[in-house]
């Protein structure tokens, strides 16, 4: 007999430069949700001293994550850009100061021969003051993230 787990989770609002953030909170890690978009996060990266690792033109590089928290476990879903000149407008998007969300849509298309293919699309993106829409593409870095990231939403949306 499997026993289920009692998950509680409390939302709390609050607001950050006229915008309202509801944080969902789950036990002691926090997921952060904007207008029902997870908000993405980035750390710089360091190496085994702790000093922050650099690109050849020497901007500091970053890892991009969600973070929540699955059966009392504190899961990170790591993402990347979907090429690698996708590093420069997502960083744009991050230096705009305000919270980054993921959004995910999916792409159905039909082929020449009237296939569809669907596909899933994730977009990181910021609303600035003016309403204008900044987002770059980006995607799980591996398929173990993407099985994460399935379950966190799952978790979190009930």
């Amino acid at each position: 007999m499997v026993e289920k787990e009692a998950i509680s989770v409390k939302t709390e609002v609050t607001s950050v430069s006229g915008k309202e953030i509801a944080t969902k909170k789950v036990s002691s890690v926090e997921t952060e949700v904007l207008n029902d978009h997870l908000v993405l996060k980035r750390e710089e990266v360091k190496d085994k001293n702790g000093k922050f690792l650099k690109t050849k033109e020497g901007d500091h590089l970053y890892n991009y994550f969600v973070v929540g928290k699955i059966r009392n476990r504190v899961v990170k879903v790591d993402f990347e850009p979907n090429d690698k000149g996708g590093y420069e407008p997502l960083n744009l998007v991050f230096d705009f100061g305000l919270p980054v969300l993921l959004d995910i849509s999916e792409d159905v298309r039909t082929d020449f021969n009237g296939v569809k293919q669907s596909k899933t699309i994730y977009k990181a993106f910021i609303v600035d003051e003016d309403g204008k829409v900044f987002e770059c593409q980006i995607r799980p870095y591996k398929s173990s993230d993407l099985s994460l990231l399935n379950m966190l939403l799952n978790v979190f949306n009930n």
